[in-house]
C-alpha cells in the first residue's frame, strides 16, 4: 500500500471522528413526547453551526497531510539517491576485482605455456618507475623477477598495495609478487 494512502486514510478517519464527535445526529424532536419547549416551540440544533470549524479543521489537516507527504517523498528521495550511488560504487568495485581475477587466471595460463606474465592494471596508479609500454612491464617467465633489484619488488608490491614483512627476503617478495600476478603458488623461482 502506498504511503500517501496510508496518510489519506488516517486524516479521513480522523476527519469523520470529528464530525461526528461535534454534530451529533439530531432526531426530529416529537411535541407529543415532551421534547417541545413550553411555549410549544422545537428546539433542533443548528446543523449549519460547526460548519466553518469543521471546513478550517479539514483545511488544516490537508496542509498537514500534504507536508508530511512532501517529507516522505523527499526522504524516499534522498535514500534512493544514497542507494544508488552506493550500488553504483559497489558495481566498479566489483567489475574491477572481476577484472583482476580473469587476468590472474589468465597470466596462471600463461605461466603454464612458459610465457611472460602480464601487469594487472589498477585504476588511478601508474605502473610503478613511470613504465610506460606494456612490454616492460611484463615480469619475464622466471628470469627477471631473480635480476629484478629489491627496490622494484617493493615498487612492485606498493604499487599492488601488497604488504610484506620487514622480515620477508627478496626471494619471498618475489614470490608474493609473482603470486599476485597469477603464478605458480607452490613452485620455487
Amino acid at each position: 500500500m502506498d504511503v500517501s494512502n496510508l496518510y489519506f486514510w488516517a486524516a479521513a478517519l480522523s476527519l469523520r471522528h470529528d464530525v461526528l464527535s461535534s454534530n451529533p445526529l439530531a432526531e426530529d424532536p416529537d411535541p407529543v413526547d415532551g421534547d417541545a419547549n413550553v411555549d410549544g416551540a422545537v428546539d433542533v440544533p443548528d446543523q449549519q453551526q460547526n460548519t466553518p470549524a469543521i471546513l478550517r479543521r479539514l483545511d488544516r489537516l490537508e496542509r498537514k497531510l500534504r507536508t508530511q507527504i512532501g517529507n516522505v517523498h523527499a526522504d524516499l528521495r534522498e535514500r534512493l539517491e544514497e542507494l544508488e550511488a552506493d550500488l553504483g560504487e559497489r558495481l566498479q568495485e566489483l567489475q574491477a576485482a572481476q577484472r583482476q581475477r580473469a587476468m590472474r587466471e589468465r597470466n596462471a595460463m600463461r605461466w603454464e605455456l612458459g610465457r611472460d606474465l602480464e601487469p594487472i592494471p589498477v585504476e588511478d596508479r601508474r605502473f610503478p618507475g613511470g613504465l610506460d609500454n606494456v612490454g616492460s612491464q611484463r615480469v619475464r617467465h622466471g628470469r627477471d623477477l631473480r635480476r629484478m633489484s629489491l627496490h622494484d619488488i617493493h615498487l612492485w608490491l606498493a604499487f599492488y598495495g601488497i604488504e610484506a614483512g620487514a622480515r620477508v627476503r627478496k626471494r619471498g617478495k618475489a614470490k608474493l609478487l609473482l603470486r599476485f600476478l597469477g603464478g605458480p603458488e607452490k613452485r620455487s623461482l
